[in-house]
């Protein structure tokens, strides 16, 4: 069961075949896992979460923009409620997905060695062709600039309740960005 690669990274193999997951990646320490039943059912639990928390994201750029492209806008009662509404589900799977894996995991022990960050982006980096790398950095910055347009172009019209969240997702693609140019960094170095 292949996870994203973000997730895949955050299991590990030590020097005596035994698997580590690393639940917070280069920011806590492992736990051992028993068998591969649970690496299982904890694979599962981080794919269905994924999904979940994925459609809840696409479900929200759409409230946003979908009625921007067809220049009716949601009344603003409308996009409150939906807003409010995607942002609880979201917290409620983020929450539920805590709480499976620590019951998955309350019984590991946990090792004393850390992955470190640089670890951690040499593996997503060797898992990620270069040219994939460079479409993901493409559509950030693409996001990143038609956020940032629609988000001016509702400021200017003093419709803050859209203009916020699109601007406010603009200013964080640099991150976005920044960051998977550092992988293709270590994709051409380790390659």
């Amino acid at each position: 069961m292949l996870l994203p690669s973000r997730f895949e990274c955050l299991f590990r193999s030590l020097p005596d075949g035994r698997r580590v997951y690393y639940s917070r990646a280069w920011r806590g320490p492992g736990m051992l896992l028993h068998d591969a039943a649970q690496e299982t059912e904890l694979r599962r639990a981080l794919r269905s979460g994924f999904r979940v928390l994925l459609l809840l994201m696409l479900l929200g750029l759409l409230l946003f923009l979908v009625p921007s492209a067809f220049h009716t806008p949601l009344p603003q009662r409308v996009g409150k409620v939906f807003a409010l509404v995607l942002l609880a589900l979201a917290i409620i799977v983020w929450a539920f997905l805590e709480w499976r894996s620590d019951r998955l995991l309350k019984d590991c022990p946990g090792i004393a060695e850390r992955m470190t960050q640089r670890d951690f982006e040499t593996c997503l980096a060797v898992r990620l062709s270069v040219g994939g790398l460079k479409l993901r950095v493409f559509v950030w910055m693409l996001l990143g600039g038609a956020s940032l347009g629609l988000g001016l172009f509702y400021g200017l019209q003093a419709d803050l309740l859209r203009a916020v969240p699109l601007v406010l997702f603009a200013a964080v693609q640099p991150l976005f960005v920044r960051q998977w140019l550092r992988f293709l960094k270590y994709k051409r170095t380790a390659g």
